[in-house]
């Protein structure tokens, strides 16, 4: 079985410690250093076997003073649905008038994760 090593530099908090997982050929995680707390121990691991990260885009409004909003889920979602959810994304097109905070999409792509607009437009 061969060990292998990978550096990451955690995001959890503005340290951005570079934090190495040690793991074998089956994904197991046999040592984790350079963290120095707990979250960054919590934050390799899981980037180690389901990497996620909080979706950024902009949506079409349809009768917007702006074309467009901007949106973000608001929670992670794993790499392997970003594509799913940019196509459940670019199928959006919500009505003016949009308020920042607005839910525009539940649970895209079965992730549990809303798209929620960061921007808002009023009527044209």
């Amino acid at each position: 079985m061969t060990i292998k090593e990978q550096t990451i530099t955690c995001t959890v908090c503005p340290k951005g410690c570079r934090v190495t997982v040690t793991y074998d050929d089956n994904g197991e995680v046999k040592k984790i250093t350079g963290n120095s707390c707990s979250r960054g121990e919590k934050y390799a691991r899981n980037e180690l076997v389901d990497p996620k990260r909080v979706l950024t885009s902009t949506v079409r409004v349809v009768g917007g003073v702006k074309p467009v909003v901007s949106v973000k889920t608001d929670a992670p979602v794993s790499l392997k649905k970003m594509m799913e959810c940019m196509t459940a994304i670019n199928t959006l097109r919500p009505n003016a008038p949009v308020k920042m905070g607005e839910v525009l999409m539940q649970n895209i792509a079965g992730t549990s994760a809303n798209v929620v607009a960061t921007s808002e437009t009023e009527t044209a």
